[in-house]
């Protein structure tokens, strides 16, 4: 059997699982196969942003999804675990009551435990906050396109084993710093194998990138393209430059976590949409002075992609992190939606 074939054949078997990331520029599926002893990974990638469609945006991007259901064979009885990444509030629980009353939403709350620090017990109590009603459109959505969801989160939850996804049990509590680096977010996870030290949510990504980028070109404005295929031909001064002003705030963080809390990241993994930007780590371990790598399983696990074969794949694999985080055992989920239940917590 041909590479080829052994593609399509793989895309007529329904998938053990499938993860749906929902972001603030794009929609991540990730269909997972098992073969034997190996997996067979299948993705596909909307551009669209969920959260700002209306109810007739939602009906017209409805035959896509179908579309992409029926392209990676997800049946009525495929497993389903979403996540979302955009649009999420981090609260203390004294800051709760004041954070609804701000910003006038009903809120999703999904309780989150954060190490008080490395050698202390104890955790505090954080709450993950999304908007409810959002939450519900999107749920609904999927389910008109006969989507089976078995749960659903958000993406914090997801990030800590997508970072321990890269390395072997004896490197897990080795303290490591996650960036998702979103079109409008970036939000960064520091953990200590399934202990998260910190957590911090920054309300910019991509957009401030290519804002500092234009600035220092002296251009009206930066498209995706531009990264893909012009962002290597700038000078090297001028790169680090930029990345240099994008990290600022992030640098900032990461001191003041040595500062105050004694915690030292010994390494950054950077994933995202904008993790897809060439050499991004190179550079974020000179502006940042911490090692960096860019997200990515390949070598643990076989992976294909449906339409464009690995080179595309190599491009988006930081965008999958999420995703792939969500498949991973032991992360804590909101029970999926059935009509007269109450929604709780519960653990995978």
């Amino acid at each position: 059997m041909s590479k080829r074939d052994d593609m399509f054949y793989y895309l007529r078997t329904e998938p053990k699982m499938l993860s749906i990331d929902i972001g603030s520029s794009s929609v991540k599926f990730l269909a997972i196969r098992k073969d034997e002893d190996r997996y067979i990974l299948h993705y596909e990638i909307l551009d669209e942003n969920l959260f700002d469609l209306d109810q007739e945006g939602m009906e017209t991007i409805m035959p896509n999804i179908r579309e992409i259901m029926e392209l990676l064979c997800v049946k009525r009885t495929t497993p389903t675990y979403i996540s979302f990444s955009h649009d999420i509030q981090i609260a203390r629980e004294e800051n709760m009551k004041l954070i609804m009353q701000e910003l006038k939403h009903q809120w999703l709350t999904i309780p989150f435990g954060i190490k008080n620090d490395i050698t202390a017990p104890g955790f505090k109590n954080v709450y993950l906050m999304t908007p409810q009603l959002k939450v519900e459109e999107i749920l609904d959505l999927f389910k008109g396109c006969n989507i089976n969801i078995s749960a659903y989160s958000v993406s914090p939850l997801a990030l800590p084993r997508a970072s321990n996804a890269l390395f072997n049990e004896d490197d897990w509590y080795d303290t490591t710093a996650i960036v998702d680096i979103g079109a409008n977010e970036i939000l960064c996870c520091v953990s200590a194998g399934y202990y998260v030290l910190s957590l911090q949510k920054f309300y910019y990504g991509g957009n401030r990138l290519g804002e500092i980028l234009a600035q220092k070109l002296s251009l009206p404005a930066i498209n995706s393209d531009f990264y893909k295929n012009e962002f290597e031909t700038i000078p090297q001064v001028i790169r680090e430059a930029v990345m240099r002003d994008f990290l600022y705030d992030l640098k900032n963080y990461f001191s003041a976590l040595v500062i105050e809390r004694d915690i030292i990241p010994k390494r950054v993994v950077v994933s995202g949409g904008v993790a897809r930007l060439p050499r991004i780590a190179q550079y974020m371990t000179k502006a940042i002075k911490i090692p960096t790598q860019t997200w990515g399983i390949r070598g643990a696990i076989h992976l294909k992609h449906s339409i464009s074969g690995q080179r595309q794949f190599l491009y988006d694999e930081p965008a999958l992190a999420v995703a792939m985080g969500m498949l991973s055992k032991d992360i804590v989920m909101v029970e999926g939606p059935t009509k007269g239940s109450s929604k709780k917590i519960i653990m995978l």
